[in-house]
């Protein structure tokens, strides 16, 4: 079952269809009016996702998890788990025999979690946090193509909305494309590449889905519950006219 056919239904369907519809004619989102709708959406926009201190940890401190990053295989449970989620340092542990580099336990809202390693970095996946204090984010959705190549295709996309107008259905193959969550951090690769990053809401733990504006093609982005006014009305005439045409 695909992440469309389980968060959404009918609505949903004919929603991703006027997305691809409204790209053919417009062109997908991409360079600044892209970065814009990004950062309105809720997500954080960084310079880099690399420690900005160093030493210990001390008590009070906010840190994001990057599992990507972390090196310390004691820490890749909870790394994964807590992946791209910000904490407070709530007890600084010296080095014994238990931890031999020392540990902290990170609060993340009502849980306490323990991390092999008391500084900034790669050795425990934690990283120093010096943006805002967290604003409570409101889930989002957003129409997105992994695979471009495969939407190029003349006869493959004329092929998908021609069996929609027949069955008002579109294919699994296109319901891949819509996703909902919350949104995270929005920065650049080594090669200058922005990607952002979704969490799933609805499945606790779940990694989150990055997405790069390079490598896919960004078709929609908006708050959940918040689409375009006459949207529907639109697609209706878009449907129209290709009958017309055809």
């Amino acid at each position: 079952m695909t992440d469309m056919q389980k968060t959404a239904g009918k609505d949903t369907e004919e929603f991703v269809l006027w997305c691809i519809l409204r790209a053919q004619r417009e062109g997908y989102l991409k360079g600044n009016p892209a970065v814009r709708l990004i950062e309105k959406a809720g997500f954080e926009i960084v310079e880099s996702a690399t420690p900005r201190q160093t030493g210990d940890f001390i008590e009070g401190e906010r840190v994001r998890v990057y599992a990507s990053k972390n090196s310390n295989p004691e820490n890749i449970e909870e790394c994964e788990e807590y992946n791209d989620q910000i904490g407070m340092i709530k007890e600084v542990l010296k080095a014994n025999s238990n931890y031999p580099k020392g540990a902290v336990r990170v609060n993340f809202g009502r849980d306490q979690v323990l991390f092999h390693g008391t500084i900034s970095g790669s050795s425990t996946g934690l990283y120093r946090e010096k943006s805002a204090s967290p604003k409570r984010k409101s889930p989002v959705e957003l129409v997105y193509i992994k695979d471009p190549l495969i939407y190029q295709k003349d006869v493959a996309r004329e092929e998908a909305v021609q069996r929609y107008m027949e069955k008002r259905t579109i294919s699994e193959q296109r319901s891949s494309m819509y996703y909902t969550g919350t949104p995270g951090l929005a920065t650049e690769n080594k090669a200058g590449q922005l990607y952002f990053r979704l969490s799933n809401t609805a499945q606790r733990g779940a990694r989150p889905t990055t997405f790069n504006l390079e490598k896919g093609r960004l078709l929609y982005i908006g708050n959940l519950g918040k689409r375009p006014g006459g949207w529907k009305r639109e697609l209706d005439q878009l449907l129209a006219a290709r009958k017309v045409e055809g």
